[in-house]
């Protein structure tokens, strides 16, 4: 066949169809190897399988649920949201219902301190007091040794004056022992009406600490409550108000709550300190009637407060009684001619049982009394025991001396410590007079001002100010309390009901 047929489509060479069909192959082979790497590749999406026709001809819906990375990003916003409100609200929740239970254990709290028993008032306290106290009657006890051991001596008969000619002295001894073991009686009397009279008023000023701590509680959580409901309405006009102001008055509702606390702790304390002053046993119910502490006035010269503390204190009576046994001891010894050794008073008796504690230096200076000292049992000749004692006379004057400074001292130290106490309690009290004006001022200005942190202010600093009156009239009747032991008596306050 020639060229031109097969151009006009007769019949094709040989060697062109041959071609052709290599070429087809050759396809083919190239479309299979892109098939089968197509199908080996992870990255290729595979052709979901189209769902059976329904017999009404259409298609079931598709129920495709795409991967979370895939959701429109409207909503994951929305469920962001959501879990935001949400912990929002259960937050809210639970520190109402913390702030629910502590109020509940707040008010169990108070209804458990809540002394039960008979009310007293302090002159009852001390009545009970001088007759129960352990130390009384301890001291009355001594006392009583003291007299019994003065009549042992009178009944002597005669044959024991010519045996102890010293005999007749020791009678003389014995009476100012008498001496000193009374004005221990009274030294422990006036201890006793000294700690019945302070722990009172302990109480009673813990008592008001504490009522004026309820108070101020009371209205900042009020304050609270406000607020925290106003913030979380939210576009309020006031823009003071913010978290911040939350977080103020949490601050002083805390710090008052410790005052409080430790109010409530202070009457248990003074509580169970006056009925050990008052020689009961700690379950006994009692508790002081006042609940308000008085307000004293009066006035004292510092010459006075150490005049009547030299004329009446108990160690210096005891003192004086001791340099008379000492010089007594003397005599004693003068007329025992014939012995190598002879007892003295201090056989029979010690001489550091009654005396001031010992000084203290150690940060704090606090001057101590000079000990007593004579030995039981001196020897040698006459004039050797006589020599000594004394001697031992005259270190006994130095003793008084310095019992005499020391009364002297905390004489002073007691009037001029009542004397501060008084001018605290007028600062005490101008300074609660501005703090409840300004609270009437800044209430009445709440409104048209908006400023709630003023308000905040004004009502914890109205509190703090009453809190230190209350002190300032607590520490002036403590001083007037000191005074009157320091005195022996001699300054006696003029208590409501003793």
């Amino acid at each position: 066949m020639s060229q031109k047929e097969c151009l006009m489509g007769r019949m094709p060479p040989a060697r062109s169809r041959f071609a052709n069909l290599l070429l087809f192959a050759v396809a083919g082979l190239v479309v299979l190897l892109i098939g089968l790497a197509r199908a080996a590749d992870p990255l290729q999406p595979s052709i979901p399988v189209l769902p059976e026709q329904k017999e009404d001809g259409f298609p079931q819906r598709l129920q495709i649920a795409l991967p979370r990375s895939e959701r429109s990003p409207n909503d994951k916003i929305k469920a962001e949201v959501k879990s935001e409100k949400d912990a929002k609200a259960e937050k809210e929740e639970e520190r109402k219902k913390q702030a629910a239970e502590a109020k509940k254990k707040e008010a169990e709290a108070r209804k458990k301190f809540k002394p039960t028993g008979v009310p007293l008032s302090l002159a009852e306290c001390l009545d009970i007091a001088l007759r129960t106290q352990p130390t009384i009657k301890a001291a009355q006890s001594s006392l009583a040794a003291s007299t019994y051991g003065y009549l042992a001596l009178m009944r002597l008969n005669r044959i024991a004056d010519a045996l102890s000619p010293d005999l007749p002295i020791r009678r003389l001894q014995a009476q100012k022992g008498i001496a000193v073991a009374s004005a221990e009686v009274q030294k422990a009397q006036q201890e006793t009406t000294y700690d019945v009279s302070r722990m009172y008023y302990t109480f009673v000023y813990a008592l008001q600490q504490e009522q004026t701590a309820n108070s101020v509680i009371e209205e900042m959580e009020i304050y609270y409550e406000a607020a925290e409901t106003m913030l979380n309405l939210g576009g309020m006009p006031n823009k003071k108000l913010d978290q911040f102001t939350l977080y103020a008055l949490q601050d002083v509702i805390i710090r008052i709550r410790k005052m409080r606390d430790k109010a409530i702790l202070g009457q248990k304390q003074a509580l169970n300190a006056m009925k050990e002053a008052m020689g009961l046993d700690p379950r006994t119910e009692l508790y002081p009637r006042d609940t308000e502490l008085p307000l004293m006035s009066g006035d004292v010269t510092e010459s006075r407060v150490v005049e009547l503390a030299l004329g009446r204190r108990c160690e210096l009576i005891q003192a004086a009684s001791a340099v008379d046994v000492f010089r007594l001891e003397v005599c004693a010894q003068a007329r025992i001619k014939h012995r190598q050794s002879s007892p003295t008073f201090a056989q029979g008796s010690d001489l550091h049982s009654r005396i001031y504690p010992a000084s203290i230096r150690n940060g704090e200076y606090k001057p101590g009394v000079v000990p007593p000292e004579m030995p039981p049992v001196v020897v040698g000749k006459v004039e050797d025991r006589v020599a000594r004692v004394t001697e031992l006379s005259f270190r006994q004057d130095a003793v008084y001396e310095k019992a005499v400074g020391l009364v002297r001292l905390e004489a002073i130290n007691a009037f001029l410590g009542w004397q501060t106490a008084v001018a605290n309690v007028e600062g005490a009290k101008s300074r609660y007079e501005r703090g409840k004006k300004l609270v009437e001022e800044a209430r009445k200005a709440a409104p048209t001002k908006q400023d709630p942190e003023l308000l905040v202010r004004t009502e914890a600093m109205a509190g703090e100010a009453q809190s230190e009156y209350v002190e300032a009239v607590f520490k002036q009747i403590e001083a007037l309390i000191h005074m009157e032991r320091v005195t022996a008596g001699g300054v006696i306050p003029a208590f409501p009901g003793r």
